[in-house]
């Protein structure tokens, strides 16, 4: 049964805050899902009398561990679900009140998705509407257009009781002095002085990898665009040949470094160049100027409330035929900006 007739006119549960509550939130996907959600999920912890669970993924969990408001983090093993009840058994005996589908942009509802929510046993189980399989969400969330995917995050956790212009709802990454101590060293070792030029290569899927030739052009404009920038080419394991390769055309240092070093590189750059994925949200975190590559059609992934440009690709499926005049010409602007002090709003 549905309980849209629950919600009061402004979106939230009808007696929501009349005794204590618990909310299971479920990310368990990405890690760059999990950094743009994390104010949202920690709102919902910090609302009177709400404890908030996070059920997240192996790569994910350690993210929100220790944040303000979250209570505890489970992590869901991808196992199938026999070997899955372990967790399904602890789940059900928290005692959710409401359990929140944190995915707002896939089509339908898997059938585990379906049974990973009914057997928290929560009343209110909460999802975007209008997806298919989506009959499992009790409280279906009708959102309209926005302009950003974080928005309608925002808009799952009305029901429990967040207010949309309660806060700034860019994501939210903690650094050590000691990470950013590091990443100075790190900085040190590239040839020049300023701006600082991160460059991150990679991007989780192949469909958003931008080929070397093309960086390879971009690098040697920057380079002879700013003469003394230090330029730190970031990468995974398999992009090493293609970074170290990169890195002495654009007279600068490839590193292979894990996500905490390159969240602490983001933070002490002056400009990211890289496609969408979770380092363009940590940038949003740290208010970087960012160069983002994109696929056609994904505005709605762009780094949150950040200053900078977006170059999109003339096809939906991937980045390889982005040109590489509309992605110099993006930086041109960025860096005009940047001699200027100034930043660009999105």
């Amino acid at each position: 049964m549905s309980s849209r007739s629950e919600l009061t006119p402004d979106g939230e549960l009808r007696g929501w805050h009349d005794r204590p509550r618990r909310v299971l939130f479920l990310r368990d996907d990405r890690i760059g899902d999990m950094i743009a959600s994390l104010a949202i999920i920690e709102a919902i912890g910090q609302s009177p009398r709400v404890t908030v669970d996070v059920l997240a993924s192996p790569s994910n969990a350690r993210l929100a561990r220790g944040r303000p408001g979250i209570r505890d983090v489970l992590v869901k093993p991808h196992r199938s679900v026999l070997r899955s009840l372990p967790l399904y058994r602890e789940l059900r005996r928290r005692d959710y009140d409401a359990v929140i589908d944190g995915r707002v942009f896939v089509g339908a509802v898997s059938l585990r998705r379906r049974l990973l929510m009914r057997v928290t046993g929560a009343r209110w189980r909460i999802g975007v509407a209008g997806r298919k399989g989506g009959d499992v969400y009790n409280v279906p969330v009708d959102i309209p257009d926005l302009p950003h995917w974080i928005d309608y995050i925002v808009e799952l956790a009305r029901p429990v009781g967040v207010k949309k212009g309660a806060r700034d709802w860019r994501p939210r990454v903690v650094l050590t002095d000691e990470a950013r101590a590091a990443a100075d060293d790190r900085w040190r070792q590239c040839p020049g002085d300023r701006p600082h030029v991160l460059v991150n290569l990679s991007a989780g899927s192949s469909d958003r990898r931008w080929p070397d030739d093309r960086w390879a052009a971009l690098l040697q404009h920057v380079r002879g665009r700013r003469a003394h920038a230090r330029i730190a080419i970031i990468g995974m394991p398999h992009d090493q040949a293609s970074g170290e390769a990169l890195a002495g055309i654009a007279e600068g240092v490839f590193l292979m470094i894990g996500l905490d070093d390159a969240m602490a590189m983001v933070a002490t750059a002056d400009l990211l160049i890289s496609p969408d994925t979770a380092i363009t949200h940590v940038a949003s975190a740290f208010q970087k100027p960012t160069l983002t590559l994109l696929r056609r059609g994904f505005e709605k992934l762009v780094p949150y409330r950040t200053p900078g440009r977006n170059a999109y690709s003339d096809h939906d499926l991937h980045v390889r035929e982005l040109p590489t005049a509309r992605v110099v010409r993006a930086f041109d602007e960025i860096d005009a900006e940047l001699k200027l002090g100034l930043k660009s709003a999105r």
